[in-house]
Order: structure tokens, then C-alpha cells, then sequence
């Protein structure tokens, strides 16, 4: 399963639209400028891992 993404499908087969993609980066740069400016920058990558995926959060599902 050699560059399967989060959602453990192959890359080859995964669909997404450019504003998707937008909006996760939106998400991941307001996330962890949140956490840094809380001093809790060391939990962004908890965050990336956690199972309800907070990052995707205004992603449409296909």
C-alpha cells in the first residue's frame, strides 16, 4: 500500500479537488499557529493523528 494516504487507499485512486487541498493547509497553518501561540506547538502532530481528523474538518466527502 506504497503511497496510500490517510485514508489507506492506494494514491493512485484517491479524489480530491483543489479547494480540498486548500482548505486542509488552512486548517493545518490556523492549527498550529493556534498552538503556538498557546505553547502547545509539541500536539500538532497528536492532532494530525487523532482518529476524528480534526484537519479535514470543511473537506467534502466524495
Amino acid at each position: 500500500m506504497e503511497g496510500a494516504g490517510r485514508t489507506g487507499r492506494p494514491a493512485s485512486r484517491l479524489v480530491c479537488s483543489m479547494e480540498d487541498i486548500k482548505r486542509r493547509a488552512f486548517n493545518a497553518l490556523f492549527a498550529q499557529r493556534m498552538l503556538a501561540n498557546l505553547g502547545l506547538s509539541q500536539r500538532f502532530v497528536e492532532l494530525q493523528q487523532h482518529p476524528s481528523r480534526p484537519l479535514d474538518l470543511g473537506v467534502k466527502a466524495a
